[in-house]
């Protein structure tokens, strides 16, 4: 649950809810069957953290790492499949595919500067992925059709604050989706091919 920070801009405080609903539908609270159970098992968390002083407490219900415990902690994270991926790998034209490929099970990309097009090739499978967070990349505006075919194993989608325009079939795919997350998706015309996400619990386009 710690490491789950990293995912986190470290410039950036982390919202408690948010962070908690994550640890649910990522399957790290397995015990909690429904929001307020999870709600409980994650303030629990958090006060343990806080006791032991890798987090502190920052105004209206938002947590943030310590600086010192975030490059501390880094490497182990890594080590555990959590990534938040450099700006500087999007400064070319590296596949989106190596990036799955290389850092594994969550990551996460927020405020970064993907470009127009989100693609990889659909020979390219990352079944090992569960988390995706594109939260707030504002360059982006659609998804290669196959891409979710490369990551069928996702349990947490967020596209929030993107610019992307309509959704892929691909996203049919997505058999084990818990979480997706559209909120401030302006530009979104509808939202489609959604039907067969059979294990989806939050849909949130606010």
């Amino acid at each position: 649950c710690f490491l789950y920070c990293l995912l986190f801009p470290d410039d950036e405080a982390i919202p408690v809810k948010d962070l908690i609903i994550l640890w649910k539908l990522d399957g790290i609270i397995q015990e909690a069957r429904h929001s307020h159970q999870a709600n409980c098992y994650g303030e629990e968390i958090l006060h343990v953290l806080l006791k032991h002083g890798l987090i502190h407490f920052e105004g209206d219900h938002h947590i943030r790492m310590h600086d010192v415990i975030r490059e501390t902690v880094s490497q182990l994270g890594r080590e555990n499949g959590y990534v938040e991926q450099p700006e500087k790998y999007f400064d070319n034209d590296i596949p989106f595919e190596y990036l799955l490929a290389k850092f594994g099970r969550r990551i996460s990309l927020m405020n970064n500067t993907v470009k127009e097009e989100l693609r990889a090739s659909p020979s390219h499978e990352c079944f090992s992925t569960s988390t995706l967070l594109l939260r707030g990349n504002r360059h982006m505006r659609t998804i290669s059709e196959e891409f979710f075919c490369c990551v069928q194993m996702l349990r947490v989608l967020d596209l929030s604050f993107t610019r992307i325009i309509i959704l892929p079939q691909s996203i049919s795919s997505l058999f084990y989706l818990r979480s997706l997350l559209l909120v401030g998706c302006g530009h979104l015309e509808k939202i489609q091919h959604i039907s067969s996400l059979e294990m989806l619990e939050i849909l949130d386009a606010s």
